[in-house]
């Protein structure tokens, strides 16, 4: 076990310790050591942990509390450092008075040991953190964890904007699922990717979404108040953070992009996957037009069974430019389907 990590002999009866395991941690040379909301970090480079010491009469809605806060430091981050995480398990007492413990399990899930994760769940939380690391832009960007300032920022606006926090936290649940298809050497089937892709569209829909009162051709507003924010508020030194040959999409070819993500989202919804992720000639042709749209090279047409690889390395290419219209746009995203009215008379 990890020094660290070791329980004291003598723990403070006055309080208990909840602890959580999250993975990855920075995946970089540089680790992250912070204090967020009574929250205590501990990187380890594939994983970190987030300590916390609560009270022995804390009740169990405000250890819930605590928890979703911790959940909101985790997309603060996410949206600076561009890792999308989880919470894998939590370590806390056994024997807590009142059956507290076992009351935990029903939210906290079971108490797992104070230990570092093995081989193959670190090689999964590898890949977890997507191409967009595995191909870095620069080796100096190995050496730079956000500034916690940045970090802190960002959670007291996703704190107060929780329709907003919500919407993100399914985009990076999405990046989850997709990275790790896309590393992946193990076999998927289309439930993998089709998870992948109504969780996405989920998130960009909530938050493109927002405050809309009409609830009529949600299809339209979806790709063109999601086209709107991009084209207004994305750079292109953004998108410069993954690489100098990066640069922004324009506006129509962004909203082509959306179109396409939502007819996939309806085919998926209306039983028609697998067969869209099949690899036959109209599929290939359909899935190369949006390779296309994100200057991607397309799939050669030998290619047989799923097209998980190729349709989830597009994909991640994608997240590049979602996570640019998401920072870009912070101080708009609350004004959600309402920004058209800005712009669009």
């Amino acid at each position: 076990m990890d020094p660290y990590l070791e329980k004291p002999d003598d723990p403070n009866p006055r309080s208990f310790a909840i602890t959580a395991l999250i993975g990855p941690g920075s995946m970089k040379n540089a680790l992250y050591s912070m204090d967020l909301e009574g929250w205590h970090f501990v990187d380890k480079l594939f994983c970190m942990f987030a300590f916390r010491e609560f009270k022995p009469d804390t009740s169990l809605r405000e250890i819930d509390s605590a928890v979703r806060e911790l959940e909101t430091v985790l997309l603060a981050i996410f949206v600076n450092d561009h890792i999308p995480r989880k919470i894998l398990w939590f370590n806390y007492p056994a024997d807590l008075p009142d059956n507290r413990s076992i009351q935990l399990t029903f939210s906290l899930g079971s108490s797992h040991e104070l230990e570092l994760p093995d081989q193959s769940l670190t090689a999964e939380l590898f890949f977890q953190q997507g191409w967009i690391h595995i191909n870095k832009a620069s080796r100096a960007e190995e050496e730079e964890i956000t500034d916690v300032q940045q970090i802190r920022d960002w959670y007291g606006f996703l704190r107060q904007n929780k329709p907003v926090a919500a919407s993100i936290a399914l985009i990076q649940q999405s990046f989850v699922a997709i990275n790790r298809l896309s590393g992946s050497s193990s076999y998927h089937d289309f439930t993998d990717l089709s998870m992948a892709v109504i969780l996405l569209v989920s998130g960009l829909e909530s938050l493109f979404s927002y405050k809309s009162e009409d609830k009529a051709d949600i299809a339209f507003k979806f790709r063109t108040v999601g086209a709107l924010y991009y084209s207004k508020f994305a750079t292109d030194g953004y998108l410069k953070r993954f690489g100098d040959h990066f640069s922004k999409l324009g506006g129509v070819q962004f909203r082509e992009v959306l179109k396409f993500l939502y007819d996939v989202r309806s085919d998926i919804a209306h039983g028609r996957s697998p067969v869209i992720f099949h690899a036959d000639k109209d599929n290939i042709k359909r899935w190369n037009k949006f390779l296309g749209l994100l200057n991607i090279n397309g799939i050669h047409g030998g290619s047989a069974g799923l097209l998980t690889q190729p349709i989830s390395m597009a994909l991640g290419m994608l997240e590049k430019h979602i996570f640019a219209l998401i920072y870009c746009s912070r101080e708009h995203l609350t004004k959600g389907a309402t920004i058209i009215d800005e712009y669009i008379s």
